[in-house]
């Protein structure tokens, strides 16, 4: 089974934004993980913020991407950052990670939709995700349809439900997603 592994970082000292996205490139990539930096955009007029979040998906049960999420928290204290989440997230329709699931997401990239509908990150490439989180599938699926229903647009639209099992930093996303 595919697993993402997320790590929410933040550095331990003060450099320019572009400093900090070149160390974490030099410390994550050389194990295989991407070095992805986002921008969400909080509602209610809050100000945007970066999360630096090194990022990759592994084969195995969930064990086995277990250990590979604490392995990388690891390396990459050592390499002198401050975690603040470990995530992992598998597919739903799996029976097993869907009754474990703490709540579900998708991510829905540079959908058509009317930006207040649903949390927004953006990315350095240009690509804007629309984020929808429940604590049960069938809420977001419910969601998907409704949306299709009343936008003939997103018919076609492709989406991918995701359960999170781990989460060790949940109220970090409070200000921008709200469950």
């Amino acid at each position: 089974m595919k697993w993402h592994l997320h790590i929410t970082v933040k550095p331990h000292w003060n450099w320019t934004f572009v400093d900090v996205h070149e160390a974490l490139k030099r410390d994550v990539e050389r194990h295989g993980v991407k070095p992805l930096v986002i921008t969400n955009h909080p509602r209610g007029g809050l100000q945007p913020y970066k999360e630096l979040i090194p990022s990759k998906e592994v084969e195995g049960d969930e064990a086995s991407a277990s250990r590979e999420i604490f392995r990388l928290g690891v390396l990459l204290n050592n390499a002198g950052w401050r975690i603040t989440r470990l995530k992992i997230e598998g597919d739903p329709r799996e029976g097993s990670v869907r009754n474990r699931a703490l709540y579900f997401e998708t991510h829905l990239k540079n959908a058509p939709l009317p930006l207040k509908l649903a949390p927004i990150s953006t990315t350095a490439k240009g690509n804007t995700f629309h984020t929808l989180r429940a604590p049960r599938y069938t809420d977001i699926y419910l969601q998907m349809i409704r949306w299709q229903d009343e936008w003939p647009y997103m018919k076609d639209f492709k989406y991918e439900i995701e359960a999170c099992v781990l989460d060790t930093n949940p109220d970090l996303d409070k200000e921008w997603i709200s469950q």
